[in-house]
């Protein structure tokens, strides 16, 4: 795992910048197989009552078709603003940061997961 992005970093002074770009090697849920390749960006500034983060992703992903379980490639690009917080509360809603941080790698995978459709199947 890549430095973790610690909660208290992201909305102190100017907020951080931080990106990257190659394969993924980690852990992975169905229906990830792989992933070759994997661009990320990652911004934050402060705001009230919580930081405020912008999220780049394009990656390539290796995937499992939800009919006959054949493996093939998929591309997905996205752009996502969000609130980092340290908790849930009744205001909020972003990404929970553990007290320990988040990798770039992690949390752009969590936002991966949620943009894949929920029946995916080669074209």
């Amino acid at each position: 795992m890549k430095k973790p992005i610690l909660y208290k970093e992201l909305g102190a002074g100017a907020g951080i910048e931080v990106s990257r770009e190659g394969p993924y090697v980690g852990p992975l849920s169905y229906p990830i197989v792989e992933i070759p390749s994997l661009k990320a960006s990652l911004s934050s500034k402060r705001a009230r009552p919580y930081p405020r983060c912008y999220l780049d992703v394009e990656a390539t992903l290796k995937v499992r078709d939800a009919i006959d379980d054949e493996r093939f490639l998929y591309d997905l690009s996205f752009h996502k603003a969000f609130d980092a917080m340290e908790k849930e509360d009744d205001e909020g809603e972003g990404l929970v940061f553990p007290k320990e941080g988040m990798s770039l790698e992690e949390i752009a995978l969590s936002f991966v997961y949620a943009e894949l459709p929920m029946k995916l199947t080669r074209k």
